[in-house]
């Protein structure tokens, strides 16, 4: 059902700093991922679908990842004192959706429009103004694709970059309908009634080389038979070097989440008492040119929302890569999930993944393309649940083996 939204635009007075206005005129770039894969019988899984645990949110994007691809239009022009901008993001995704953004092709499987907004700036001034649907996925555990507090596919509002000293501030609005018919604000294992009103403010400190933010969110929700109301804490540390040992970065993070607000990758909420908090670390590092690495470690524990996916997950990642020459290498991952349920039985669950995987890094030679990466990989998946979706008897365990790739441009 096409919804319309009507917004306002707030201006707010910032010191004046320099800054570059955006570059004039009509711009595109993409993104591609893909991949096939199989199973030890022989069964052609048709995508390289991944390994998911129970009660767990992530999902090893490494030679497991689905179908997927997105454009980003952008035009942008230019006056002597300001300038503006108009985005569309349009994705294609198959088989299904990993976030819940707007379905534009109303088929389980399609054309997605995760972005479409308008953005206004001062050529002088870092301050820009926005209005429409936007990424707001601030912290991205990259390893497992998952988000920790995504709010995409939300209509709203904002101002960015709010100068104030060496500081700067993000603030908005944001509106997310409830109801089957709209996925932005719907999780399928939950009906929601109701609409979400939800304000950001968004403080960013530079600290040398780091930077340190902040997000608050409270939100609430109307239109629904019972009050809701809850909010979302965020606070992020980046450094620009692997714990200041090796090039690379590192990113501490911590959340808290109440009632509205409490989601897992989808803009959604549970009931008031419902929450959800957690924490860890990611980072990449680069020891020579020929080895480098990247990890994950972080806990989450949640409660109030559904059975399924109370208690306790703790997630850990390792990706070493090791390059033969400038284009072939060889690419190791282990993923551990470990969930502890909340419930009378007291059952725990985890899936330990083992994947290598060699690597071909082909040279674009600087044309418009990134350098394209493929990988010729296997795993093997082992734990005390029925976890897997490699085996179709829901086996516990077992080996994929496929192809995957990716590519920008």
């Amino acid at each position: 059902m096409k919804k319309v939204l009507f917004l306002f635009a707030v201006l707010l007075c910032a010191a004046v700093l320099s800054a570059e206005a955006p570059d004039a005129g009509f711009s595109y770039s993409g993104y591609a991922r893909g991949g096939i894969a199989g199973n030890a019988r022989g069964e052609a899984l048709g995508t390289a679908n991944p390994f998911t645990a129970n009660g767990a949110y992530s999902q090893a994007r490494f030679a497991n990842e689905s179908n997927y691809s997105e454009h980003l239009f952008r035009f942008t022009g230019l006056g002597d004192a300001m300038w503006w901008q108009i985005n569309t993001r349009i994705a294609l995704d198959i088989p299904g959706f990993p976030k819940g953004w707007n379905n534009i092709s109303d088929l389980e499987y399609g054309i997605i429009l995760p972005e479409a907004y308008i953005r206004m700036g001062w050529n002088e001034k870092p301050v820009s103004v926005w209005v429409g649907n936007r990424y707001h996925d601030s912290i991205g555990i990259n390893m497992y694709d998952y988000y920790i507090n995504d709010m995409s596919g939300a209509y709203g509002g904002g101002v960015d970059g709010i100068a104030l000293g060496s500081s700067t501030l993000d603030t908005g609005y944001f509106m997310a309908y409830g109801g089957s018919d709209n996925a932005a604000a719907v999780s399928p294992a939950i009906e929601r009634e109701g609409t979400i009103h939800s304000l950001m403010v968004r403080p960013h400190f530079s600290l040398g080389d780091n930077r340190l933010s902040f997000k608050v969110v409270p939100s609430f929700a109307t239109g629904s038979d019972d009050a809701r109301y809850g909010g979302i804490f965020e606070a992020d540390f980046e450094m620009s070097s692997f714990f200041g040992l090796a090039e690379g970065s590192t990113q501490f993070f911590g959340y808290y989440d109440l009632g509205t607000g409490v989601n897992n990758s989808e803009y959604c909420y549970y009931e008031t008492d419902a929450y959800r908090t957690g924490g860890g670390f990611q980072g990449g590092a680069e020891f020579s040119d020929k080895i480098s690495m990247r990890t994950t470690v972080m806990i989450e524990s949640r409660g109030n929302q559904d059975s399924a996916s109370d208690g306790i997950w703790t997630a850990f990642a390792i990706r070493p890569y090791y390059g033969f020459t400038n284009m072939f290498g060889i690419t190791f991952e282990y993923d551990l999930d470990y969930f502890i349920y909340d419930d009378t039985s007291n059952d725990e669950s985890m899936l330990n993944r083992f994947t290598l995987a060699p690597t071909l890094t082909i040279d674009s030679n600087g044309t418009v393309f990134s350098d394209p990466v493929i990988h010729a990989f296997v795993t093997y998946a082992i734990g005390d649940m029925d976890a897997s979706v490699l085996l179709e008897d829901q086996d516990d365990q077992g080996f994929k083996y496929g192809l995957s790739f990716s590519v920008g441009w």
